[in-house]
């Protein structure tokens, strides 16, 4: 890659964090060379942008060069002026129509304000989510109605059956048409987002932002939300660990997984001058 500084787009759980939910070693310092050099460094997350702000802290990522893509695209913040720079709310009757239809379904359903994950009863996947990531979660009986403000994703749970959440899927996507959409993040997780609004948009909207040409971003995901900053960026990484469709769509599939540093290969393949 050129020697003018690029972007670097980071999926986080099994692409720049191990099983541990730890940075190793070479990728940290991979990090830190790239940093160094100018480029960059952007979480490109599904999680709320509260959960991943303490995260960013934690890895050294928040700093002037550092921006965050939480909830999948749809909210971007740099983390040098910590502001907002791009948020896509979802419309409120959309929000109140796909939660009422989780609830008929029997699925657990989520919201959240920039605080807090919210739920209407209390749950082992609502205080499971909430322990994993790091956000405090609250019940709120009155859910839906009772949330007044913007809400930027809906995410629905099933730990247990992929089946009756990809049909769930399939039947709010005709109902949605072009006004939202709805994708994987895990086996387990379905998200809601407008439509337009992906991790592949986040890397298009962010190189025209800070003027970086698109050939000079580069990407990195594992799973199916990643697919579209992968074919964004102008050079989009699967992880050896990533899922098949992934690794179809990336110009390059590194040689080592999560547990192993494969984002310090990417960076030193694509990133780093020698």
């Amino acid at each position: 890659m050129s020697s003018t500084p690029g972007i670097l787009f980071l999926d986080l759980d099994d692409t720049l964090l191990n099983a541990r939910k730890e940075v190793t070693r070479e990728n940290d310092k991979a990090l830190r060379e790239a940093s160094a050099q100018g480029h960059r460094i952007v979480i490109t997350t599904g999680r709320p942008l509260a959960a991943t702000i303490p995260l960013a802290r934690q890895l050294r990522l928040y700093a002037p060069g550092c921006c965050i893509v939480a909830f999948n695209g749809a909210l971007i913040w740099d983390c040098g002026e910590e502001k907002a720079i791009f948020h896509d709310a979802l419309a409120r009757d959309d929000m109140l129509y796909l939660y009422r239809e989780a609830r008929k379904a029997g699925i657990h359903v989520q919201v959240y304000d920039m605080e807090h994950v919210l739920s209407d009863r209390d749950c082992h996947e609502l205080r499971a989510y909430s322990k994993r990531i790091g956000i405090e979660a609250v019940v709120d009986p009155d859910l839906p109605e009772s949330l007044t403000g913007d809400t930027t994703k809906v995410l629905f749970i099933d730990e247990h059956n992929f089946e009756r959440l990809d049909a769930f899927r399939q039947a709010c996507q005709e109902w949605a048409g072009d006004r939202l959409s709805l994708f994987f993040s895990n086996s387990a997780l379905l998200e809601c987002v407008n439509a337009g609004i992906s991790k592949g948009s986040a890397v298009r909207f962010m190189a025209d932002y800070y003027g970086v040409p698109i050939e000079r971003t580069v990407a990195a995901g594992d799973q199916e939300n990643d697919i579209p900053m992968i074919l964004a960026a102008g050079t989009g990484c699967a992880m050896k660990n990533a899922i098949p469709t992934v690794k179809e769509a990336a110009d390059y599939v590194t040689e080592n997984d999560c547990e192993n540093s494969g984002v310090a290969e990417i960076i030193r393949k694509f990133l780093l001058d020698r």
